[in-house]
């Protein structure tokens, strides 16, 4: 299996995987482990709609915002900056927000006054850090990017019954030393066996 190492760096890919959630839903998949807090992921306009997930004070938090000041935000239950390898999904609805961690459903956000769409398709999608400070991209949430060792990632959308389009569509799981999948790596390394 494939890693990456990342220190002070990040993967910088393009705002397709993500994209917009007028007629899907979403599933973000993550492998990692780490001893550290960071950012995980992060795509969007800080002042309007975005994504973004990180370990903070050693528990997993994604938080999706929308243009119109609303927000949906879950947390782990158990801390998972303990060296381990842990997998998560994001499952992201238009209304509501599923976490689940080592196969466990774990956390769950709701808000059906939401009436925006997620939109965040004319922006990069990064992985590990930003190339703008951390600390200002994420009004100081997170103070550096994620340092540990990034085993797989995911993104699929679902279709929305009722709506046109594919059923499903994205990559279980991305290749991430392929240069058609990535747009720049800054500061990270490929390795076959990934251990923090």
């Amino acid at each position: 299996m494939l890693g990456l190492i990342l220190g002070n760096g990040y993967v910088q890919m393009g705002g397709r995987y993500i994209g917009n959630l007028e007629r899907s839903y979403l599933d973000i998949s993550l492998s990692f482990a780490t001893r550290n807090d960071g950012l995980l992921l992060w795509q969007g306009d800080q002042n309007g709609d975005f994504i973004r997930a990180g370990i903070k004070d050693g528990y997993l938090e994604f938080a999706s915002y929308y243009d119109d000041g609303k927000s949906l935000m879950v947390r782990s239950s158990k801390r998972l900056n303990d060296a381990s390898d842990h997998k998560i999904n994001i499952i992201l609805q238009a209304q509501n927000v599923t976490l689940e961690v080592d196969d466990r459903k774990d956390g769950f956000a709701e808000d059906l006054s939401l009436t925006n769409i997620l939109d965040v398709g004319d922006y990069d999608l990064f992985l590990g850090g930003h190339e703008d400070d951390i600390a200002d991209v994420t009004d100081y949430v997170f103070t550096q990017g994620f340092r540990g060792c990034i085993k797989s990632i995911g993104i699929l959308h679902f279709k929305i019954p009722g709506t046109n389009g594919p059923l499903k569509y994205g990559l279980a799981n991305i290749p991430l030393n392929q240069d058609r999948y990535v747009l720049d790596r800054k500061n990270m390394e490929c390795v076959k066996m990934c251990r923090v």
